[in-house]
């Protein structure tokens, strides 16, 4: 099932708090707070679409904090690992005691059962993958030691892999879920 949200269907005074309840629904239950630096009317668009067992999902919008704590963690059941890749702008995300500055192309990856944190500067696109955590455990060994950790996109296969992921994002609103799921 694909969604489709926008804050442009609110208005401005009404945008921010319409995202932060949005992407509670939609993802898993965090705080987002308004960049401090940022003081222009809040833009955000997301598309969400399940393909099998893996949510993919494309988020873009003005700058903001996020916030996962313990007592969102409390509040949700099922444990996943995001895989979150940078398209536009950058980011910072903390997790596990580790920092990750994220440029496009790059990417990371962060566990829901454990808080963290994303703080975007500027406006950004960022895609992520929310893959169940016994899934990922039998393709990666250890993932926790990747949790907050850069994914250079200059490095090895990983450019490959956020490339991958970032064509099939932009293809998402087109693809039928048959193809989709293949993927």
């Amino acid at each position: 099932m694909q969604e489709h949200a926008t804050t442009e269907i609110t208005n401005a005074a009404d945008r921010f708090d319409f995202f932060g309840s949005l992407v509670n629904d939609l993802f898993c239950p965090m705080a987002c707070e308004r960049n401090a630096a940022f003081s222009g009317d809040f833009n955000a668009t997301v598309l969400t679409q399940q393909l099998g067992d893996v949510g993919f999902s494309a988020v873009k919008s003005s700058p903001l904090d996020v916030y996962r704590r313990r007592a969102d963690i409390a509040r949700a059941s099922d444990a996943s690992y995001l895989v979150k890749v940078q398209v536009e702008g950058e980011s910072m995300v903390q997790q596990m005691g580790r920092e990750a500055h994220l440029t496009p192309g790059d990417f990371t990856l962060c566990q829901s059962s454990e808080p963290y944190e994303l703080h975007f500067k500027d406006e950004y696109t960022q895609v992520v993958l929310s893959i169940p955590q016994s899934l990922l455990e039998e393709c990666v060994q250890q993932p926790s030691q990747h949790l907050g950790v850069r994914m250079d996109a200059s490095v090895g296969a990983n450019g490959l892999f956020s490339q991958f992921v970032t064509s099939i994002a932009g293809q998402l609103d087109t693809m039928d879920g048959v193809l989709a799921q293949r993927l």
